[in-house]
């Protein structure tokens, strides 16, 4: 089975952080202005991928000893395929650009789709996460405030 995937556009990280839609994709904007967060898909270009790395030796600090690489939010994936929820802080359709807070894709990142972020889809009534990574922060928000760099073993 052939599967194919077209770039709408790409992550900017150039002057704060953006995503940059193709002229012929912006009229896909209209209507996302007053949406808070945005769920952008994107594709891992700088990332290579290795069946070895299907078990990762313990990425976080308090992570166990070996992880499969579905337990990660490494961009290395088998099919490169990410997926971030973003904090929007302006959307221009006109020329074609998201502004964000952050995005952790890299810059020239191809962006494959973009949808709203919306509780009714995306929030669990009651979500768990294993004991090792329980301390982690609990919304985006916080996420800009934690010591990540402390959290990681890699890279």
């Amino acid at each position: 089975m052939q599967i194919g995937y077209q770039a709408i556009g790409s992550v900017s990280s150039s002057e704060g952080f953006s995503i940059r839609v193709s002229p012929e994709w912006r009229d896909g904007l209209i209507g996302l202005e007053g949406f808070s967060h945005l769920v952008v898909f994107w594709h891992s270009h700088q990332g290579g991928w290795d069946p070895a790395m299907l078990r990762v030796p313990r990425p976080y600090r308090k992570a166990p000893d070996e992880l499969g690489i579905f337990a990660t939010r490494s961009p290395c994936r088998p099919n490169a395929i990410c997926q971030t929820v973003v904090p929007v802080s302006r959307i221009n359709v006109a020329e074609g650009t998201i502004s964000c807070h952050y995005i952790d894709a890299a810059d020239g990142s191809p962006v494959l789709d973009i949808k709203p972020w919306l509780a009714c889809c995306e929030r669990p009534a009651q979500p768990r996460s294993p004991d090792w990574c329980a301390h982690w922060p609990a919304s985006i928000e916080e996420s800009g405030r934690f010591d990540w760099a402390g959290e990681f073993l890699f890279g």
